[in-house]
Order: structure tokens, then sequence, then C-alpha cells
């Protein structure tokens, strides 16, 4: 029932996760040579994808960043195992496909982009003084990150049984992206934040910033740079493709929550308040990449004697379990005590993840409208039968048409009618339509236009007002009367007929100056 875009676009980021898996997985190496021989080919791998991106771009823009990052991870991931022993090749094969699908993506809903639409995001900032409390952050994804972190520690120690001190030079590439990916938003972190408050607040002021700054960002991108080291490394062994992508994503979901203690969309919302979206939508994002990460781990971690190189399950290639365990009755015992344990970890993990469930439950549902109950009007329906009443007739007995009613606060009563029957008016909540749209032009004026329809006290006005706004319905309840001081619009006797009247509350119908 939620209709906020971060919501509607769950589906489609799960989609876009599938996308980058199909791409990964692709069975041909890809580059400029394969677009040139297999033009259709091409076009039915690259249009899927760019529709992809470009529907989560029109749903929820937020999500844009997070696809073409997700894209490019797993373009490298491929390059890099299709072209083990060049990483050159590697970056140019992916951006082949990278570039068209980027473009694409953005020329199929360009309409949309250079139409009225105006985000309210304005610029990105160092984050300073505010900090995610590690509790809460566990509270809300803590299984997810466990069970993503004991993967990428499987990982490694696949890694570490196949690497057996081999350095070989094309590794240094791998090693270096792993770190630049994740010491360049450090970086321009400690530039842009940690210098600045130096100089302005001084050294201990600086210091203190850095520990609480550090506090989740530095796990996070310790977790993340040992992350994609390990899938591009094993990657470019063609090792374990499914549990590669499955870091990939990991590696992204906790880059989102680094990058929320590092840095904060600049929109409305200021002071304290000031990353409530930066959060808000990127952990969302997060929590879905974790989970699909931990969703896999699961598996991974307690299927490894049943896993093979290629990812296959049952196959009669050895996984972990007997590679790096070894043979002996002593590794598989201590390999069973392993999994018991790691499955009792988990089972307290989820439970303890139920949490927020009993206690939202328990603490939404209280006592505090008269009762539990599903429907959310109950509580008008005992406060204001009058009201109540009205909204049930013009849900079911009016005919279609726009209403008007009085203008008021955000998070307050007022915009119900509206909300309640899904009937459009002239102006809802402003604060909330300045914040999405980022400027009041769209609906200057028309609050005092509201003001003037119930209380201007001119007839030829007032239905000029209600014709220019498309309105079929006038409102009168509590908080019109409060608001504008009429107790009914009597005056306007050739203008409106009543239609509904009870408790107090009248519902008027234009009249159309043509009627008799």
């Amino acid at each position: 029932g939620d209709l906020h875009a971060h919501v509607l676009a769950i589906p489609f980021v799960l989609l876009a996760a599938a996308a980058a898996l199909h791409l990964y997985l692709w069975p041909e190496p890809l580059g400029l040579s394969w677009l040139r021989r297999q033009p259709g080919r091409a076009a039915g791998l690259l249009l899927p994808l760019a529709l992809v991106g470009g529907a989560l771009a029109f749903i929820n823009f937020w999500d844009f960043p997070m696809f073409l990052a997700l894209l490019a991870g797993a373009l490298l991931l491929k390059g890099v195992r299709d072209f083990p022993g060049s990483f050159r090749d590697a970056v140019l094969s992916g951006g082949a496909v990278f570039i068209p699908v980027l473009v694409l993506s953005a020329a199929m809903f360009a309409p949309f982009h250079f139409s009225a639409y105006s985000g309210q995001a304005s610029g990105i900032l160092p984050l300073r003084e505010v900090a995610t409390r590690p509790f809460l952050l566990f509270v809300v994804m803590g299984p997810f990150i466990l069970l993503a972190v004991g993967l990428l520690g499987r990982m490694l120690w696949r890694l570490m049984a196949d690497y057996r001190g081999r350095a070989e030079p094309e590794d240094a590439p791998l090693a270096a992206t792993a770190l630049a990916v994740v010491g360049l938003p450090v970086a321009i972190w400690v530039v842009t934040a940690f210098l600045v408050a130096w100089v302005t607040d001084g050294a201990g002021a600086a210091f203190s910033e850095l520990g609480r700054r550090m506090t989740l960002a530095g796990p996070g991108a310790v977790v993340v740079g040992g992350a994609l080291f390990c899938a591009l490394m094993l990657s470019r062994r063609g090792k374990e493709p499914a549990g590669v992508f499955a870091l990939l994503l990991a590696a992204l979901g906790f880059y989102l929550i680094m990058g929320a203690e590092l840095f904060h969309i600049v929109d409305s919302f200021g002071g304290a308040h000031r990353r409530m979206n930066t959060v808000f939508k990127f952990y969302y994002q997060a929590w879905l990449l974790l989970g699909l990460a931990a969703s896999f781990a699961l598996f991974a971690l307690f299927n490894a004697r049943r896993m093979g190189d290629d990812g296959r399950v049952g196959g009669r290639r050895r996984g972990l379990g007997r590679r790096v365990g070894g043979r002996g009755a002593g590794s598989g015992r201590a390999a069973w005590a392993a999994r018991w344990i790691g499955g009792a970890a988990v089972v307290v993990l989820l439970a303890a993840s139920f949490y927020y469930t009993a206690g939202a439950i328990a603490g939404r549902s209280g006592e505090g409208y008269g009762g539990r109950t599903l429907d959310g009007l109950a509580f008008v329906r005992r406060s204001s039968p009058g009201e109540y009443a009205a909204i049930q007739w013009l849900r079911e007995e009016a005919p279609r048409g726009r209403i008007v009613e009085a203008v008021g606060g955000d998070y307050s009563d007022y915009g119900r009618i509206s909300a309640a029957t899904g009937r459009a008016t002239v102006l809802g909540w402003k604060g909330h339509e300045l914040q999405w749209r980022g400027s009041s032009r769209a609906f200057a004026g028309r609050e005092e236009d509201v003001a003037a329809i119930y209380a201007g006290g001119d007839p030829a006005e007032a239905r000029r007002l209600l014709e220019r706004y498309g309105v079929r319905y006038v409102y009168l309840g509590g908080r019109e009367r409060e608001s504008y001081g009429v107790s009914e619009l009597a005056e306007y006797g050739d203008l409106l007929k009543t239609v509904f009247r009870q408790d107090g509350v009248i519902v008027y119908e234009v009249v159309d100056p043509g009627s008799p």
C-alpha cells in the first residue's frame, strides 16, 4: 500500500540485479569486435539492459547510479574472466557495452527527463556531526551483514587455497582497482571535511569527527575492498562465478552503507535531518543487495562440499569442503562442527531480526485509535461520523469529479478527503509538494485561491476559480469552518447546490450555469 517511488522500484531493482547476472554469465567475450560481428545478438542484449536501466531512472532516479555501478561491476568481472592476461582489454570490452547501455537508457526516456520534471536534489556534501548508531544498523541489516561477511570469509579462504603465494603481474591492476574504489570516497571526505574541521575547529574536533565517521565507514571500507579484490581475483581464475557475483552484490551493498556515513545528498531537509533521504533511499538498495548476497551465503556456507569451481551443485568437481579442509577425519569433524555452529548462529540471528516485526506490530497497532483494526478510517468513523459518511458517499455514490477542501500543514488531518477518496483536489500538503517538486512554481497561488473560494464572498470570482481548477464538489467540514471562518456557503446559492449533508458536514456540487 506504499506508493512511494523507492518502494514501487523494488521489483525493478531485483530485475536489474538479474539482468546484471545475465550479462556476467554471457557465454561470449564482449567488446567492439563482438558488437561488429553479431549486431543482432548485441541488440538483443543491450536493448533490454537499457530498458531496465532507463525504467529505474524513470521510476526512482536514486536507483539509477546503483544500476550503473552494478552494470560496471558485472562487466569488469566478466572482462577479467574473459581476458585474464590483459586488464586493459578487460576494461575496454566492458566499456564497449557500458557506454551504449548508458546512452540508450537515457535516450529511451528522454521525453521524461527533458520535460517539466525536476528533482529536489541539488548536490552532494561531506557528512559531519551525525552518524549511524551501530546497534540500529544491526537491527535493520544485522543478519544480512553477518551472512555476507561469512560469505566473504569463505571466498577468501577459497582464494588463499588456490593462490598459494603465486603472485602474478596481472594481479596488481586488480588490487589497485579495489583500493581505488574504496579509497577515493574516503580520500575525498578527508580532504573536504577532516581538513576543514581541523582549520575551523581545531585538531581535536577534526580527529573526533574522524573517529565518529570511521566507526562504520572503516569496517565497511575493509569489507568492500576485500570483497572486490576477492571477486576480481577469483573471476580472473575462472573460479566460482556464482559466488563472485554474490560478492559483487555484497560489495555494492556495503559501499552504499559506507557512502551514507561519508556523504549526504543535499535536498530540502536541513539540520540534524539533512541526510534523512540519503539513508532512507540508499538503505533500501543496500538492504535488497545484501539480502540477495545473504540468501546465496546461506546456501554456499552449508553446501560447500557440493559446489564446484563452475558454481554448479552436485557436480564431480570438489569445492571448498574437500579442497581446503583436507581428507582427514579431524578436518571432517571440524567442518561438521563449523556448519552446526554456523547454523545455530544463523537461527539466532534470524530470530533476533524478528524483534522489529514484533515490536512494530505491538507499537503501531496499539489501543490509541480505539482498538486494533485493518480499517484505516475506523478512527474517523468514531470521531467524526459526518466526515466518514461524506467520504463513503464520495467513494461509492457520487459521480466522478474533482473536489476542493481546506489547505493545511503536512502530517495533519488536512487533505484527508482527497486522500481517502482518491479524488484530486486543488492543493494538498504544500510542504510535500515543495519537497518533491523542488519549487513552488507549479502550485503558487493555489492556497490563496482556495481561501477565496470559501471566504471571498464573490460568486463570480468563485465560479471563475472553480472552473479554472475543474472542481465539481466543494467540501465543507470542521477544518474549512476553522480555517476560513464560514459556517455555510449560502451566498453562493446559484453557484452551488447541496448534494450531501450529515452531522455538520456538507458537500456542494457546482451548478452548471446553463442548467435550469
